[in-house]
């Protein structure tokens, strides 16, 4: 209808159009390949906070381990997936802008030019106008809002990180425990915790006092419910004592002191796929250890990271004992690691593995049903709702 009306019009906004396409098109190709490549890094984000949030058990009680896994996982990737939603938002603006300026070249070249070169009548004009005003390029502007509310979106997502940033940090420690350090003996006293709940009712364990030394097995046992997995966080740090006091090598320390100190297994444990806060990996140790669990046909280790740990429960679990062991921290915990072993690898565990880590100074704190093996403790405590029994 346009070239009907006016074939000067119709020319010079085809041209126009034309023109601006390339550079519209070029410009889409490249947002579309951005916003691709920030698809791909937020799966890779979310893949880093499923590890932050099932594996927070494990990254508090390795300082170098939580590092890592910030500067180098996921850091990295919020740096990255930052700059490349910036460039998105660079491109997509690009388009914006694109989209108005031809729309007001076309309505300036239409109502100034036109007339000017006395190519058109005045009577043509506003109906020429109007058709321009109302060409699909309208869409486009048309998408301003949505901008605007992802940018709204976006700085939600900023305040929340300030809200964050904010929290209170736990203080420094009081020791620095390095690569050096020499344990000798952790000493429990009379500590508790307890769950409170809305009734200030809630589930409690202690006062319980216990110790464990280098080169020394403590073995706990006690009925479902009885707190034994609660006890452990509390010996870890992971859950701050209600009362009490902890001394490592007869000097008193607070809580996140020591965390450093353990390789632990929980029950509800989180596998990652590599050593995050170690430098140097001994690859021919981690290979003999993936041969000795039996799961060379199974994951490999290779680049640093282990190729699979898509692995059945069991293996998984050993597939964590390989990580435990070439962590190498003094003190090693396992919260029934034999559960999901066959009878072979239950064997192996109380009668090969924890003599050898007893030999090379690890003090041991296993959770363990098996009665068979608690010949293996130097120690054995049993909890009933949340008391030591004997």
């Amino acid at each position: 209808y346009l070239a009907y009306l006016s074939w000067q019009a119709f020319l010079f906004s085809s041209f126009a159009i034309v023109f601006v396409s390339f550079y519209y098109i070029d410009n889409q190709q490249q947002l579309r390949k951005v916003a691709l490549t920030v698809r791909e890094y937020e799966k890779k984000m979310f893949k880093m906070i499923h590890g932050l949030l099932y594996g927070y058990k494990e990254l508090r009680l390795n300082d170098k381990k939580n590092d890592d896994f910030y500067a180098n996982g996921l850091k990295k990737n919020i740096t990255r997936l930052q700059d490349l939603k910036l460039l998105s938002g660079q491109k997509f603006t690009n388009n914006f802008s694109i989209a108005c300026g031809l729309n007001l070249f076309l309505i300036v070249g239409v109502v100034l030019l036109l007339p000017l070169s006395g190519l058109e009548s005045p009577e043509n004009i506003f109906t020429i106008v109007a058709l321009v005003l109302f060409l699909p390029i309208g869409f486009l502007i048309d998408q301003a809002p949505r901008l605007t509310l992802a940018s709204i979106s976006l700085q939600r997502l900023f305040d929340l990180e300030n809200e964050l940033l904010q929290l209170n940090k736990e203080s420094k420690n009081q020791i620095i425990i390095s690569d050096k350090f020499k344990f000798n003996e952790l000493k429990y006293t009379d500590i508790t915790y307890c769950y409170n709940d809305s009734n200030d009712a809630g589930f409690k364990i202690g006062p319980i006092s216990i110790s464990v030394k280098a080169g020394e097995t403590l073995f706990i046992t006690g009925g479902n419910g009885s707190g034994k997995s609660t006890l452990l966080k509390v010996i870890t740090g992971l859950y701050p004592c209600s009362s009490g006091k902890v001394v490592l090598n007869n000097k008193e320390i607070d809580i996140g002191c020591y965390r450093s100190l353990f390789s632990a297994i929980f029950f509800d444990y989180h596998l990652f796929d590599r050593f995050y806060g170690l430098k140097e990996i001994n690859h021919q140790k981690v290979n003999e250890l993936i041969k000795m669990m039996q799961l060379e046909n199974k994951v490999k280790f290779e680049k640093n990271r282990f190729t699979s740990i898509h692995l059945s429960t069991g293996q998984r679990k050993r597939l964590a004992l390989i990580m435990s062991i070439v962590t190498d921290k003094p003190v090693a915990i396992f919260d029934e690691w034999a559960a999901h072993q066959d009878p072979e690898f239950r064997n192996k565990f109380y009668e090969t593995i924890l003599p050898q880590l007893k030999k090379q100074g690890k003090a041991i704190i296993v959770v363990s049903h098996d009665e068979n093996f608690f010949c293996h403790a130097d120690k054995l405590i049993r909890l009933d709702f949340g008391q030591v029994k004997n």
